[in-house]
């Protein structure tokens, strides 16, 4: 078990105080990274621990919930504010906030969308590495033709449109996510 109170979880208190007071956005970026690893760590517990999920609260799940809502309250603020606000780029909140002005239901799709991407892309990126290292012929292809389309820029979403060998390396190393499933009687049953 690790040892409670540890310097870093010291320095995530500090992402509760406010932007204004002038704690760094990294600092900021930091602890609310750590803070959603902690609540996905205890989501999983609880998970595991099937109808007794209720037993197990630790007081660093209240914490990690404060430091993720202060991170992503400014993200739904904006949306709110912008809400009928005509723009031809619009993001995913922004989106969404053109159908309710609900702040716990936008901050609840932002998270949870932001869960589910989390775990898709590093789960493909890591096949997608895996497969890399055993195949250097097809690492070469796909470095040299991210450097005839990118040179020394950034990628946009245009240009990453435009690799079509990139494209067809990530959907080839796509392997399904081994998802946990868990299930329960609600009632005597006969199988």
């Amino acid at each position: 078990m690790r040892a409670q109170n540890t310097s870093l979880e010291r320095a995530l208190a500090l992402s509760i105080i406010p932007r204004s007071l002038g704690v760094s956005i990294i600092l900021m970026q930091v602890a609310f990274a750590q803070a959603f690893a902690d609540i996905q760590h205890i989501q999983f517990i609880k998970f595991r621990l099937n109808s007794l999920w209720w037993l197990y609260n630790p007081a660093k799940f209240k914490f990690s919930l404060q430091i993720l809502n202060k991170f992503v309250q400014p993200f739904v603020e904006k949306a709110i504010a912008q809400r009928n606000a005509e723009s031809e780029s619009r993001n995913f909140t922004e989106a969404l906030s053109e159908f309710t002005a609900d702040k716990k239901v936008l901050r609840d799709q932002l998270v949870n969308t932001l869960l589910a991407a989390r775990d898709t892309t590093a789960a493909t990126l890591s096949w997608l590495f895996y497969e890399l290292a055993y195949h250097p012929e097809i690492y070469a292809k796909l470095r040299n033709e991210v450097l005839e389309v990118l040179g020394n820029e950034l990628p946009t979403y245009e240009k990453l449109k435009n690799m079509k060998y990139l494209q067809s390396c990530m959907n080839e190393g796509i392997y399904p996510l081994a998802l946990l499933t868990s299930s329960a009687p609600v009632s005597n049953c006969t199988v």
